[in-house]
């Protein structure tokens, strides 16, 4: 019987393609996308802290899921993203129905996480800063939803620390791809029929 999963995004462009990389590396476990939370075996929220209100909608829904995981001891529930990253094992303390945690600098531990035997009720956080987080996410694989348009990471973090935005502390300091590294990956999904293209940061 196959494995299936489900993915929901909060928040900004980098979220959605960040999402792109978690849905790569749960297929590549042989896991495949469930048209409801109902029937997943696995879900993964990608979070986004920006706003206040983002973050309700997110305690919100585990709320939800508490109630899927109560009728299936077997659902995993994971927490990514922005949120993941700036409230690290709080997350887990505030809702122990979570299983893990991982920041926008561990979507490449996913598959190793998952896989564990011990993964539900494992309560694993990995939030730490990667000096690695660009050059591993670059050669993650992308399973997007559209089949005609395409977002492209070009960069993560920002420099400028302005005083209403918390990025530069959940992504850290600016990290480019090279332009060799962009060009590839557009020309790559230019052969699986890709035509519009949104160069994310």
């Amino acid at each position: 019987m196959e494995k299936k999963y489900f993915t929901l995004t909060y928040g900004c462009q980098m979220n959605e393609s960040d999402t792109e990389r978690i849905n790569g590396q749960l297929e590549e476990l042989g896991y495949v996308p469930a048209e409801t939370m109902e029937e997943a075996d696995i879900i993964i929220m990608n979070t986004c802290s920006i706003r206040q209100n983002a973050e309700e909608k997110v305690y919100g829904k585990i709320g939800e899921i508490k109630k899927l995981k109560d009728k299936n001891p077997h659902l995993l529930l994971g927490i990514a993203g922005c949120m993941a990253q700036e409230n690290k094992g709080k997350l887990i303390e505030r809702m122990p129905i979570i299983d893990f945690v991982i920041g926008p600098y561990h979507i490449h531990d996913l598959k190793e996480i998952v896989s564990k035997k011990d993964a539900r009720g494992g309560h694993v956080v990995k939030t730490e800063r990667n000096p690695h987080s660009v050059s591993d996410y670059s050669e993650l694989r992308a399973v997007r939803k559209s089949h005609v348009f395409a977002w492209i990471p070009i960069m993560q973090g920002c420099n400028k620390f302005c005083t209403y935005c918390i990025v530069p502390y959940v992504r850290g300091r600016e990290r480019s791809r090279s332009i060799d590294n962009i060009v590839a990956e557009i020309e790559a999904a230019v052969k699986d029929g890709y035509k519009e293209f949104t160069l994310a940061r």
